[in-house]
């Protein structure tokens, strides 16, 4: 007697997780308000940030961390430094040389500037991760590695890429 007893309530409580589930399945709940995204305004390529310009503000735009990039790619950037000669510094991150890749190049400040990369050549370098960083100066280099860094050097932060092919 008492086995039927907890067979019936084992089949009463199973009939009623099941009617629960369907009904919440059903039955969606309201979703909360859909805020709209704030859209985004972005400079045009000739014309000057509005924000003040620091140093912390020399930075490379494009490629983004983490993107796949061809043998030789244009790096964008913006710099605050309109007195100083710029490098586009690319660095294998299978060796500690930085190569000077292009330059000296001469910026407006905060006005978004491009040079050009080179990652590896046609026979070394597919799929390889490489460190592009942007060099401010006002010593003249030679496209070639880099040592040592020169003593007013001002370094963009280093954005990590991967050659594609």
């Amino acid at each position: 007697m008492w086995f039927q007893l907890m067979v019936l309530s084992w089949l009463a409580l199973t009939a009623v997780v099941a009617i629960t589930g369907f009904a919440l399945a059903i039955f969606e709940p309201p979703s909360a308000p859909q805020i709209p995204p704030v859209p985004s305004v972005s400079a045009p390529s000739s014309a000057p940030l509005s924000q003040p310009q620091s140093e912390s503000q020399l930075k490379i735009i494009e490629p983004k961390a983490g993107s796949l990039v061809d043998i030789g790619d244009t790096v964008l950037f913006v710099s605050p430094y309109s007195n100083l000669n710029h490098y586009v510094i690319v660095t294998p991150l299978r060796s500690p040389t930085r190569w000077v890749v292009d330059g000296p190049l001469r910026v407006e400040a905060g006005v978004q500037q491009h040079g050009k990369a080179r990652f590896g050549d046609t026979q070394a370098g597919q799929g390889e991760r490489f460190s592009i960083q942007i060099l401010a100066t006002a010593t003249l280099h030679n496209a070639g590695p880099l040592e040592p860094l020169p003593p007013d050097q001002r370094l963009s932060p280093a954005v990590l890429v991967t050659r594609a092919r």
